[in-house]
């Protein structure tokens, strides 16, 4: 029963480590602090015309191509209506942008908070079920 407890509660505590809590931070940014090299998700762009596109839940993404000398940077993705975009990036005021950040603390505060509630849980229903026998 010890180690069946043991062995539980250490596959508890690498499952809420490997998962993490994380947090999904949304900002807006203007033209010039987009940066191409970014992997975060572009939910909506604002472009010079003043015409709002929204992105479906996979976002955009930076892309460039090369024509000639020049390498031109664009925006792709398809719109929340299934429509494929491509922007160029001189052509964009501004984009509103999602990334997910793990953290630590909370992720710790999880493990020393859980595992023990939950192998309480577990040790409170192995007793329930069968009571021990003095």
């Amino acid at each position: 029963m010890i180690h069946r407890t043991i062995a539980i509660g250490t596959l508890l505590a690498y499952s809420f480590w490997v998962a993490g809590c994380t947090s999904t931070v949304r900002e807006t940014v203007i033209q010039d602090e987009l940066s191409a090299g970014t992997t975060n998700k572009i939910s909506e762009i604002t472009l010079d015309t003043g015409t709002i596109l929204l992105f479906d839940e996979s976002g955009g993404h930076f892309t460039q191509k090369v024509s000639g000398q020049t390498t031109r940077t664009y925006i792709i993705g398809y719109t929340w209506d299934k429509k494929i975009v491509e922007v160029d990036i001189e052509n964009v005021l501004g984009a509103k942008i999602e990334r997910t950040e793990t953290d630590a603390g909370r992720t710790t505060v999880l493990i020393l908070v859980g595992i023990p509630a939950v192998m309480f849980g577990v040790i409170l229903i192995a007793f329930l079920i069968s009571p021990p026998h003095f």
